[in-house]
């Protein structure tokens, strides 16, 4: 009698173990969900705004050097400088690919998270003085383009406000995915 009393006891402790495991695929699965469409976004708005940028700087920069208001320096100071955005930008996003959330362990997720969050600050912490260094540096050249620098000035502007926002929303993306790492590791 207790011989059997343990068995059942033994086939109940395994069946229990057995939920437990289902219980963490799919919490597991239901993490990096969430992690996903939490980074998808940055990964479409990468997408979109670069060649999106990309042509209005080419524009831009096309028009202001074949109306003669640009020095050659300068117009390869902004090229070296947007490409080197570019190429940080794409760069960055090799970080948050989906098939990295979705297939490796989370505590390389969390390597890949973070590292892309402190690639960003840094990027933002060089492009930004550069940009703004090699428009000064073109009003030095150039000062008596007056009507243009205001429309120079207003145009960084905004494209710095909006860069700050989407950057305001890719640290607060990745440390929401990040704290939701550390409670789901917390709880196991």
């Amino acid at each position: 009698m207790e011989n059997n009393e343990l068995e059942t006891l033994r086939q109940q402790v395994a069946e229990f173990k057995s939920r437990l495991d289902k219980q963490e695929i799919v919490s597991d699965r239901m993490l990096r969900e969430a992690m996903l469409s939490r980074t998808k976004w940055m990964i479409d708005a990468n997408r979109f705004a670069l060649p999106l940028s990309l042509l209005v700087i080419g524009l831009m920069i096309y028009y202001y050097y074949s109306m003669h208001l640009m020095p050659l320096w300068i117009l390869i100071l902004f090229i070296v400088v947007f490409l080197i955005e570019i190429a940080s930008n794409l760069l960055n996003a090799q970080l948050i690919r989906p098939d990295i959330i979705a297939t490796h362990n989370l505590v390389k997720v969390r390597r890949e998270l973070t590292k892309f969050r402190r690639r960003e600050k840094l990027y933002l912490m060089i492009n930004l003085p550069l940009i703004a260094l090699t428009i000064i540096l073109w009003a030095w050249q150039r000062p008596d383009l007056f009507q243009a620098w205001v429309a120079i000035l207003i145009g960084f502007l905004i494209g710095t406000l909006i860069g700050f926002f989407i950057f305001w929303r890719e640290m607060r993306s990745i440390n929401e995915t990040l704290r939701q790492i550390d409670e789901y590791e917390n709880a196991l």
